[in-house]
């Protein structure tokens, strides 16, 4: 698991791929940022580098809760959805 400090940048590749594992580019795609209590603090979008390749920059705010955050994201292409679920730490920054 990633550890970040309040106020930094969230940085999360993405690489979506198919059951055949070829490579492609949602129709849709879902982001929810939840926060250690268990609230959505944001729904980001995803910047996308390459054919099924997105990235995910969150900046956290300088007094952002620390503990484990979890990132969702659901793609969607046609009839086919892929689910993804990541978390983070966030900790205070040294002193």
């Amino acid at each position: 698991m990633s550890s970040y400090f309040q106020g930094e940048t969230v940085s999360k590749l993405y690489e979506f791929t198919d059951k055949n594992n070829a490579y492609f580019d949602p129709d849709t795609i879902n982001v929810k940022i939840i926060n250690p209590s268990g609230g959505t603090e944001a729904t980001p979008t995803l910047t996308k580098v390459d054919v099924g390749k997105h990235e995910l920059n969150y900046a956290l705010s300088s007094d952002a809760a620390q503990g484990i955050w979890t990132i969702l994201i659901e793609a969607i292409k046609g009839s086919y959805t892929k689910k993804d679920t990541r978390t983070f730490e966030v900790v205070a920054p040294p002193a």
